[in-house]
């Protein structure tokens, strides 16, 4: 144990980077580009407030209708703008961008920003070469290691790319990027790589039960004769699944992100109706 090489990030990194006040001002400290963010309430239809501990949006709402406090709650001025994430790998000094994916929020029951899934985002020159430089200065900033998600918004009235929050954990984009992850995990960085925008866009869609379920025999044969190579985190046996809670992973890809779009849709229609119509 004493000689296993860490492939992940310490504790030390965690604890930095889930505390809003030491992330955003160290970023701010090296003039990375943030939204305006506060400690203090702004109670106010352009302001959010929201958890370093938040998982797909459960945490993030309206500072105006939410009342919370603690140190992991903060407000951030809402800004228009595209809202993407870049999953990345580094290893000391060595910085590997795996993809780029658009986000794609819903309002699910109480919850105005719930992560509905991710398709795959085609980055240009600029664009790459900026957000470079971001993560390359988050890396040496907080000792990343390993897998990384960085999730960015580019502000419309800036014109520029901003942080919103830096995730040191597996996420949605994981399936999508099993076969490099393995590679840098297995190699010492020997082996020749640069990103390039995707031919097919690809995308991980979380599919939310409209009904309180009990998966039943029914539901079971039904969900086992699903796609495998589609379909994933598919529910048990006997597991409840309540209303809006998330019921399986849907993953797809096309050339065309139109008939991508179309096809999550047709997806997503089929398994939760006759789920529900079991």
């Amino acid at each position: 144990m004493g000689s296993r090489k860490n492939k992940g990030n310490t504790f030390n990194t965690f604890q930095e980077v889930n505390s809003p006040k030491k992330f955003f001002q160290k970023l701010k400290k090296k003039k990375v580009n943030i939204p305006d963010f506060s400690l203090k309430k702004k109670e106010h239809s352009n302001w959010l407030i929201k958890s370093s501990k938040s998982v797909g949006g459960n945490s993030v709402f309206f500072s105006n209708t939410k009342k919370y406090s603690g140190k992991n709650w903060f407000y951030q001025k809402k800004i228009v703008g595209e809202v993407f994430s870049v999953q990345f790998f580094c290893r000391e000094e060595n910085i590997k961008i795996l993809s780029a994916c658009s986000i794609i929020t819903s309002k699910l029951g109480t919850f105005p920003f719930y992560l509905k899934g991710i398709i795959t985002k085609r980055l240009n020159y600029s664009e790459e070469k900026e957000i470079y430089i971001i993560i390359s200065t988050i890396s040496k900033l907080f000792s990343l290691n390993g897998f990384n998600n960085i999730d960015l918004i580019y502000d419309e009235k800036d014109k520029k790319i901003k942080v919103l929050e830096l995730n040191t954990r597996p996420g949605l984009s994981t399936k999508m990027n099993e076969k490099l992850l393995l590679k840098f995990f297995k190699s010492k960085f020997s082996f020749n790589y640069e990103f390039v925008n995707p031919e097919f866009f690809f995308s991980s869609t979380i599919i939310y039960s409209r009904a309180n379920l009990m998966i039943t025999k029914e539901h079971s044969n039904f969900l086992k004769n699903l796609p495998k190579n589609k379909f994933s985190e598919l529910p048990l046996k006997n597991d409840i699944v309540k209303k809006n809670q998330p019921i399986c992973l849907l993953h797809l890809k096309s050339k065309d992100k139109r008939k991508l779009e179309n096809k999550i849709n047709a997806w997503t229609h089929n398994v939760i109706t006759n789920l529900c119509n079991i």
